[in-house]
């Protein structure tokens, strides 16, 4: 069970909150009040309310209106305006955070959607293809095509809003290891590609080159749609080959 303290409290903002629309009879605050206490019994309840009502009163927050109706004073009014603002900003607060917290989510998935099509488009060209590579300690490339796996001939890294710097720096240990090895900046959120040729360039590394991730969506599209035209000319051909009966 919460805290006696803890319930008056809470008790307090509900009259506060319930009296900021207007006057209101005892007998309604209570009613309305009362369920914040959870299982307390009528006797200790009736007590409670009783009680956080008649120090409103004492410290000129509200003051009673003939026998059984009660208002907020002007004093009363002001902290109840002062309360609601500061609920209002926790709201926008939480909120702020709700969104920060699903935009980390949606990079992150807007990332792996990217090194995933990566990979597919590797496989569709005939290349051998792997995600999250490691070259040298510290230094994990996040999609790899090659020959063998001594012998990478292409290195991506995806940036989307993440640390820039580390990717190019990626990609420059990539070249020191296999200079023939061609080197790719995805940019996922195109709003970054100015600031990544700007950087690239203050960093005088010319070799690697920035693609738009849009450019790799359209490039995936394609080849999908040459793969699936060829599987169906391949059956096509297949009944072809067993009409004039050389199919195998």
């Amino acid at each position: 069970m919460k805290s006696e303290l803890h319930q008056r409290k809470t008790m307090h903002r509900h009259i506060m909150r319930l009296l900021n629309n207007g006057r209101c009879s005892n007998e309604v605050l209570r009613k309305e009040t009362g369920h914040v206490l959870g299982n307390w019994s009528e006797v200790e309840t009736d007590r409670v309310f009783k009680e956080v009502l008649a120090d409103l009163c004492h410290r000129d927050r509200a003051r009673p209106i003939g026998k059984n109706d009660v208002t907020l004073t002007q004093s009363g009014i002001q902290e109840a305006k002062m309360t609601a603002e500061k609920k209002k900003q926790k709201a926008a607060q939480r909120s702020k955070k709700r969104a920060s917290y699903q935009k980390s989510i949606d990079t992150r998935k807007r990332h792996e959607n990217m090194k995933l099509q990566l990979d597919e488009i590797g496989r569709l060209l005939g290349k051998q293809s792997k995600q999250e590579h490691t070259i040298a300690r510290s230094v994990r490339l996040d999609t790899v095509w090659f020959v063998n796996p001594s012998n990478i001939s292409h290195a991506f890294e995806v940036q989307n809003n993440g640390e820039l710097k580390n990717a190019i720096h990626n990609l420059v240990v990539t070249r020191q290891r296999y200079p023939a090895c061609r080197l790719y900046l995805v940019a996922v959120d195109e709003g970054e590609m100015k600031t990544i040729k700007l950087m690239l360039e203050e960093l005088g590394t010319p070799f690697v080159n920035v693609v738009k991730g849009s450019e790799m969506d359209r490039l995936l599209r394609y080849l999908k749609q040459i793969e699936s035209k060829m599987k169906k000319g391949w059956v096509q051909v297949e009944e072809q080959l067993m009409k004039v009966g050389l199919a195998t």
